[in-house]
This record gives C-alpha cells, structure tokens and sequence, in this order.
C-alpha cells in the first residue's frame, strides 16, 4: 500500500512562500559559508594561512562586509532550514496519516538517505556539510512526531533555556581564549592570538590535489562527529519548532493573510537589533562573565533575526511588489539539495588548489559579490531547469528511493 499510494508532493500542492523562505535561507546560506570556501575559518587564518596572498584580505570593504555578515547573517538561516525539515517532516507524517499510512519507515528511509548523502558530500566535496547533522538530528525527531502541541511548546523551551545556558558558557570560553578584536587582524597579528597552527589543512585545501583533500576529509570525518554532541540539541530546538508550526497550523496561514507575522515583525527586529547590539559590545567589555552574558544575548538577538526574516518574508509574499521580488526565489527553494550541494562544488573548485586556487587571495567583500554571483546563476538554473522537470535532479534521486517507486524527473506541462 506504501508504494503506491504515497508519492512526493505534487508542485499545485506546493506553497509558494515557504519555497521563498527556503530560497532565501540558501542565499544567507552561502553567504556564511564563503568564508569557509576561501578558508577563513577562523581569525587565526588571516596572516597564517600558509597560502600567498593570505595578508591581503584585511581592506576597509573586507571589514564591512565580514561585521555585516556577522551580525546579520552568520547563525540566522540554518535554523530556518533546520525548521522547515522539521516541518517537512510533519508534512510527510501528516499526507500518510490521511492515506491511513504509517510514515515511520518513509521518515527513516528519510533520514538515512540523508546521512548517506552527507557522508559523501563531506568527504567528496566539503566539510562544512550540514546534511548528516540533520539526518543524526532527525532520529531524536522522530520520538517527538506524536507530542501535542502543548507538550511541544514545553520541549522547546526547556531545551531552549538549557541551550542558552550551555552556549553562552561555551561561548564565553571561546571569546575568552580569541578576543573580538582578532577578528580581522593585520596581516601576521592572528598568529599570536592562538597557539593552534592550521597552516597544514591551509596548505591541504589550498593547495593540495582532489584526492590529497578527499584523503583528508576522511581522516577529520570521525573527529567532525564529535561535534554533534553540540549542534544535534541545538539543531533538533529548531527541528521541533517546525514541527510545532505544522501541528498548530501556523502554515496554514502562510497563505490566508499576515496572521501573526506582522504583530511578531517589530518585537522581534527590537530584540534582534538589542541582542546582537548589546552582545557585541559586552564581547568587548572583557571578562569572562561578561562574555558568556554576550554569547547568549547574542543567541537570543539571532533568534530575534531569525524571526524577524521569517515575518518580512511572509508580509512581503503577499504584496504585489514582493511577490515580484521574491519569485526569482521559488524555483531555487524548490531544489534546495541540489542547490546546497551545487554551491559546494563551484565554491571549491573556486578556492581549492585542484581547481583556481583562490584560497587566501580573496577578502570577504570579493567573497560577497561571489556569493551573489553564484546564486544569480543558480536561480537561472533553476528557472531553466523546471520549464522542463518536476524535481531537481538531487531532489529526484531522493525521492525515488525514499519512496520507492518510479518517479517520472519530467514535467508533465513540458
């Protein structure tokens, strides 16, 4: 019965706004991530990088474009992809239930065709990979499918206080260790910060052949899945806030009206705008109290960001004006695996010695304009693509074995 009667979403099905947010969140996704792509991990690469050209990115441009995407983007658009698989996965359950289906192995199936997806990415492509963190997130989800919205609401918060808690000392002791004012140092400065040396993955990534890196990445793999001690509880909070909006039916009123997004706009920006404010200034107060204040009034003024990007978002969908904006947005969110993996295989052949090698040569104001660059072309791809298929290419390789069963890539209108 699974087989044939469950099927991927059909695009009449589709809502147009969330497939903008989902959009936008991959823009502010890459965004984030170039700094990873051009191997600026960490402050303490500028200057010890071991790459020519590593002390040139330190201009007037370069500091603005790096405070800019500080405070407005870094730690803003994951959590809304963390939300909408969290709401997706409810969608799934939901659209199961009414066919009188369990969705239980649809969702593992889910999950592990993630991870398997992950896995790969980060040894084949790049590390930064987010996939399998939401596929090892996903499994603690799962125990939550059934809860009740009051219960969910419970989960969230207590999590959330606790998460505060233990970031905001996390944080203070990083900050206590690589002060603030490191962050874009002159040129030889970030050597005396810290005393870790990572002029060897530097010289790896920078300069090294694909299968020297590829080696490499799977050494680190075992050691990257140590962090998901950390980024599992705070992924799966965002996780079950997706959840929550799919049950309490806040989706449902994505379409009929602003709803609650207007009344959440400006408490939210006032929040956002005070957290990060107030947080950056406490970061350079000093002391270690002081910073683990910071940290978590800067994770309180991210989740005010986070919200406040979500309501615009909505509001701006439902005028004429914003809706010609942001449609360009929709076809990219439409394929949002593909576009997530695509994004890591032209940033490193962008930056990686196996293809240009531009590791270390570029600041982050040239790594803005080629953030902009490469989703201008995705989102003409994207638009190309489905004038004549229904999935992306990655989407429809997940599909067909999520739900096994054959699954036509072409567009019936085509």
């Amino acid at each position: 019965m699974e087989r044939s009667d469950l099927a991927p979403m059909d695009t009449r099905q589709r809502i147009e706004v969330v497939d903008i947010i989902r959009g936008v969140a991959l823009f502010g996704i890459l965004l984030v991530n170039m700094s990873m792509f051009r191997l600026d991990m960490a402050p303490m690469f500028i200057g010890i990088a071991g790459l020519p050209g590593a002390a040139v990115p330190v201009g007037l441009w370069d500091r603005v474009a790096h405070w800019g995407i500080q405070l407005f983007a870094a730690g803003r658009f994951y959590p809304i992809l963390a939300m909408l698989f969290g709401l997706g996965c409810y969608m799934i359950m939901q659209r199961a239930e009414q066919k009188g289906i369990s969705a239980k192995p649809l969702l593992w199936r889910r999950l592990l065709l993630l991870l398997v997806f992950g896995v790969l990415h980060y040894v084949f492509i790049w590390f930064g990979d987010i996939l399998h963190v939401f596929a090892a997130t996903g499994v603690f989800l799962l125990l939550f499918m059934r809860k009740s919205t009051v219960s969910l609401r419970k989960w969230i918060i207590g999590l959330s206080i606790v998460g505060l808690l233990v970031l905001g000392l996390l944080g203070g002791m990083l900050h206590w260790v690589m002060p603030l004012e490191a962050v874009i140092p002159e040129a030889g400065d970030a050597a005396k910060v810290m005393d870790f040396d990572f002029s060897g993955l530097a010289e790896v990534m920078g300069q090294g052949s694909y299968w020297a890196v590829v080696r490499f990445r799977a050494f680190m793999l075992p050691l990257s899945l140590i962090g998901l001690l950390i980024t599992i509880p705070l992924t799966l909070i965002f996780f079950l806030i997706g959840l929550y909006a799919g049950k309490a039916g806040i989706v449902d009123r994505l379409t009929g009206g602003p709803g609650p997004f207007r009344r959440m706009l400006l408490p939210a920006l006032i929040i956002g705008a005070l957290g990060m404010g107030i947080a950056t200034w406490m970061s350079f107060a000093g002391g270690f109290l002081m910073l683990v204040f910071a940290a978590m009034l800067g994770m309180i003024g991210g989740i005010g960001f986070v919200v406040t990007y979500i309501s615009a978002l909505v509001l701006s969908a439902q005028t004429a004006r914003g809706r010609r904006l942001l449609r360009p947005f929709i076809q990219v969110g439409r394929m949002p695996l593909t576009t997530y993996l695509m994004q890591s295989v032209i940033a490193t052949l962008l930056f990686y010695g196996y293809g240009l090698g531009l590791a270390g040569r570029v600041g982050a104001g040239v790594g803005v304009l080629l953030t902009i660059g490469i989703f201008a072309m995705q989102m003409l791809f994207s638009h190309l693509w489905f004038k004549t298929f229904a999935f992306g290419p990655a989407e429809w390789l997940w599909r067909r074995l999520m739900y096994r069963k054959k699954l036509s890539l072409r567009s019936a209108a085509s």
